[in-house]
């Protein structure tokens, strides 16, 4: 039988063509090049030009720079307009066996159906059906078998009048299954009348589809083995910190910036002390755990995201520490010193102590083109001599004698162990403490049949959770839907969470909390609730110390002893206007005289004192309606993928921190003004 091509478009028939060297078909009813036919004699099958590559059925091909979930976005918003659709879907195979709906497209008003798990309204014959790559398309559901249909109950619910069901085939060659996913489209507003063309439009669209999730499968996979060998090549095998080339790299990279912002970069070089008499005694194994345990500790002593522990070699590790001088890096490593000492690490010889100690050499500048990060490195390694060379078991910094540690806050060992640790928490607890840190600042838990469902209370109190969130979320886990449920704008749903598929950690971009699958190897941002207008936020950088436009200004109280100057100077970089007091006693008439938007109680004190101050301050007439946030560490979990204390640049520098976080929280004490009688908003430290 003769094959009849005919326009997809019109239905006119085809004539064959060459395209810049590549045969293809030309209407000549529709004057133009057309990339597939439609073969009349063989029950609508699509059909290329034999020499016509699959990549080049759509014009143009779809890059790799895209993003996956770009591509969906595209492919579902592409569809609905060409077709004219209410809803178009692209439901995703899980490995697990479920179907989730996992991009949508879809007119006002009918309803969300994003992240939805349709697998109860699907046969095993439906997805026989789907394997064998059969296009479901039906023109009205009202009438004939479609009423008895198991997926009646869904369109039902989501007022589909036809459809078109596509599937998206994909061999694995692990599980022999070959489908990885369906292409969905609805009409809602009443029944169609499907053409073959628009057919074996969307059977071309599902075939260039499959080749872009195929693509980005390889460069998943090639990612993940770049990222493999990054961690070879710059991270220590013993104890899994960043190695001598990685320091050098970064360290270069930090003199640069810090030369540009013309602020102080310090480096603190530390030594194991009588390391070699520790291995000759307990052996070289015993003391690559020793080596593990110093590593862990040094690196949990740093808070900021700048600064960075390196193994230089041997039982030799160096600290970078941007943005902070000679002053807080003496500090810094005084609490080093401290740590180690904690651990309590038997010590192979009595000279200096009973346990494992360290000496600390620091060495700090302001880098310019006359000065070299050699120069700064030698100055740390000289100062670490003398560390060892009086006594070892002490922090030395170039210029001054040897300082002797005076403790200034608590040990680190007390403070990590006052964290609940990440593999700890179960999947339904880890799943709670995500959803209270967006839910605290403003950002709502959304249901796919129902939409937003409110919360207009406190999540946090000194001691656990409050009992506003606490009686919510009891009723969200009666929800018959309460898998499907969503942080309004996430990817992932609660289901993601309870079968164990996910954990959380920091934003590389935003310090946002980002779900991760488990045992995904995690390097590129990834998160979708910092995204606006299409953009990742960034933090504001201000170059060569020209300010930024001020957001708001905060009063701190707090009892940590540190030298603020610097903080004031970042925090200012990133439109934050800090000031610090140790206790209400500096209040003065100045302070009061400024419009403060915030104040925040960052001290150890408790509640009792605390709910003291809140009284006080509210009796000046300048402070009363202004927000009071109160850190504790007793409210419930806190933010346990940080692994350690928050600071205050974690309330301040994020995209749900700051003033979008204090604009929330009048949001909340204009709207319910009994919401809070205390006057204090607590949150985890």
């Amino acid at each position: 039988m003769t094959t009849e091509h005919r326009c997809p478009l019109c239905d006119s028939p085809l004539w064959p063509h060459v395209s810049d060297g590549h045969p293809t078909w030309f209407c000549r009813h529709c004057e133009q090049e057309v990339p597939y036919s439609v073969d009349q004699t063989s029950a609508n099958r699509v059909v290329a030009p034999q020499t016509t590559s699959i990549s080049q059925l759509l014009t143009p091909p779809v890059p790799h720079t895209f993003t996956l979930r770009e591509i969906w976005q595209t492919t579902v918003k592409g569809i609905a307009q060409f077709l004219e659709a209410d809803r178009v879907l692209i439901a995703q195979m899980m490995p697990s066996g479920e179907m989730v709906v996992v991009e949508e497209w879809r007119q006002r008003p009918w309803k969300t159906l994003l992240h939805c798990h349709i697998s109860q309204f699907v046969t095993f014959a439906d997805i026989k059906t789907w394997q064998e790559g059969t296009i479901e398309a039906i023109a009205d559901l009202s009438h004939g078998h479609h009423q008895t249909s198991t997926m009646m109950t869904l369109d039902s619910l989501f007022d589909v009048k036809a459809k078109i069901i596509v599937p998206i085939r994909q061999r694995d060659s692990q599980t022999g299954k070959n489908l990885w996913g369906l292409i969905i489209v609805h009409q809602c507003s009443g029944p169609r009348q499907w053409t073959a063309s628009e057919l074996g439009w969307l059977s071309l669209i599902s075939t260039q589809l499959i080749m872009s999730i195929q693509q980005d499968q390889f460069y998943q996979h090639l990612s993940q083995i770049n990222q493999k060998l990054e961690e070879i090549a710059f991270y220590d095998r013993i104890t899994q910190i960043p190695n001598r080339h990685y320091f050098e790299h970064y360290f270069a990279q930090e003199w640069r910036r810090m030369a540009r912002e013309k602020q102080p970069l310090s480096l603190i070089v530390c030594d194991v002390d009588f390391f070699k008499a520790y291995n000759d005694t307990f052996g070289h194994p015993q003391g690559d755990r020793c080596l593990q345990e110093v590593a862990y500790t040094l690196k949990y002593t740093l808070h900021r995201p700048g600064d960075m522990v390196a193994r230089y070699g041997g039982e030799e590790f160096v600290a970078i520490l941007p943005n902070t001088n000679a002053s807080g890096a003496v500090h810094v490593a005084q609490q080093m010193q401290s740590a180690i000492k904690q651990l309590k690490v038997p010590s192979a010889t009595q000279t200096v102590s009973e346990f494992v100690t360290i000496s600390l050499g620091v060495a700090s500048v302001i880098p310019s083109q006359e000065k070299s990060p050699k120069q700064l490195l030698n100055e740390a390694d000289k100062a670490l001599y003398e560390a060892k060379q009086k006594g070892r078991d002490q922090v030395f910094f170039q210029g001054q004698k040897e300082i002797n540690f005076k403790p200034k806050s608590k040990p680190i060992q007390q403070t990590l162990s006052a964290i609940p640790l990440l593999e700890n928490l179960s999947s339904r607890e880890l799943l709670k403490s995500y959803v209270a840190y967006f839910l605290s600042r403003g950002v709502s838990v959304s249901s796919p049949t129902e939409g937003i469902l409110p919360f207009n209370g406190l999540v946090y109190q000194y001691q656990g959770y409050h009992q506003n969130f606490v009686n919510w979320w009891q009723q969200l886990e009666q929800r018959k839907d309460y898998s499907q449920l969503y942080l309004t704008g996430d990817s992932h749903n609660f289901d993601d969470f309870l079968d164990g598929g996910c954990r959380v950690q920091e934003c590389a971009r935003c310090n946002l909390p980002i779900v991760t699958p488990t045992g995904h190897i995690y390097s590129l941002p990834g998160c979708t609730l910092c995204l606006k207008d299409d953009q990742y936020c960034q933090r504001q950088h201000t170059e060569d110390g020209i300010k930024s436009e001020t957001i708001f200004r905060l009063l701190t109280i707090t009892d940590i002893e540190q030298n603020f100057k610097t903080l004031q100077q970042w925090l200012n970089r990133n439109g934050v206007e800090a000031v610090f007091i140790s206790d209400l006693t500096e209040i003065n008439d100045y302070l009061l005289s400024e419009p403060f938007a915030a104040i925040m109680i960052d001290n150890h004190a408790n509640k009792e004192i605390i709910e003291n101050w809140v009284k006080q301050l509210h009796r000046y007439p300048s402070l009363k309606e202004v927000p009071i946030i109160a850190l504790s560490k007793n409210a419930e979990n806190g933010i346990p993928w940080l692994n350690r204390e928050l600071q205050l640049e974690d309330y301040l520098l994020t995209p749900f921190n700051g003033d979008t976080l204090v604009d929330y929280l009048r949001h909340l004490s204009t709207t319910n003004l009994a919401l809070n009688q205390s006057g204090i908003y607590w949150f985890p430290r």
